[in-house]
């Protein structure tokens, strides 16, 4: 059987969307970049992962990101949800 054979085609699509988007968000960690901004982003990819980071907090705090979601953004991104600090850079730890 396959294993999304009941869920709609658009909801497949939107969560491997997701996940191609976290993974890109890590990799951009990994890098050795800070936290990406939505604003005053100097690349167009630190725009769009800031863009959608912004989204997954404020999906949080709406109570419309799952539970799934945020374990995986929790695992795969320590520090997440609070993002970059004021008058410092960013320690990188993904342990």
């Amino acid at each position: 059987m396959l294993p999304d054979w009941q869920r709609k085609p658009r909801d497949v699509a939107g969560d491997a969307i997701w996940r191609d988007q976290l993974a890109a968000l890590v990799a951009y960690r990994l890098g050795g970049n800070d936290w990406p901004r939505r604003k005053a982003a100097d690349t167009e990819q630190e725009h769009e992962l800031g863009f959608w980071l912004h989204t997954q907090r404020f999906k949080l705090r709406r109570g419309k990101l799952s539970s799934e979601k945020a374990e995986e953004l929790d695992a795969a991104l320590p520090g997440w949800l609070a993002g970059r600090k004021r008058g410092k850079k960013a320690q990188l730890s993904l342990n």
